[in-house]
């Protein structure tokens, strides 16, 4: 009787421990750090249905992060102590042929674009595999530019 009663306890205490080791692997599985990363192309994130159109300055950071940048939202801001990088914004072309041609200078050129937001923040499709994990920004996702030569 001893003898079951010892083997029923160690039994037990080897099914305790079974139990611990499948729970800490299971947390630890839980808690792996994963990008923040959302498809702007999904149904989840489906664009506004407002059409707009958009005077942009390029705002050259030294990250992969939101570029653009609305001409009001940096000239209210650059008198103020407020970051520029919030107001920032991803461009995600509706059209792959439709590209920002090499030739765009942002120290001369201002982007004028006619598209539309997505409802949500999220990336463009070129950072969603950025080793940086950049943060999450509105995306603007234009079907027509217009490059033009900023005021001096």
């Amino acid at each position: 009787m001893i003898r079951s009663l010892r083997k029923i306890k160690s039994t037990t205490t080897l099914y305790k421990i079974i139990i611990v080791l499948v729970a800490a692997f299971n947390s630890c599985k839980s808690n792996e750090k994963k990008p923040a990363v959302t498809a702007s192309k999904s149904i989840e994130n489906s664009l506004n249905g407002k059409t707009e159109i958009l005077d942009l300055m390029y705002i050259a950071w030294g990250c992969d992060c939101a570029n653009w940048i609305k001409v009001e939202d940096a000239k209210r801001l650059e008198d103020q102590d407020s970051s520029l990088e919030s107001s920032c914004i991803y461009l995600e072309s509706a059209i792959d042929s439709n590209v920002i041609p090499a030739g765009f200078d942002p120290f001369k050129h201002i982007l004028i674009v006619s598209g539309q937001f997505y409802k949500y923040k999220g990336l463009p499709p070129e950072m969603r595999n950025s080793e940086e994990h950049p943060e999450r920004a509105p995306i603007f996702r234009y079907t027509s530019f217009k490059i033009i030569r900023k005021p001096d």
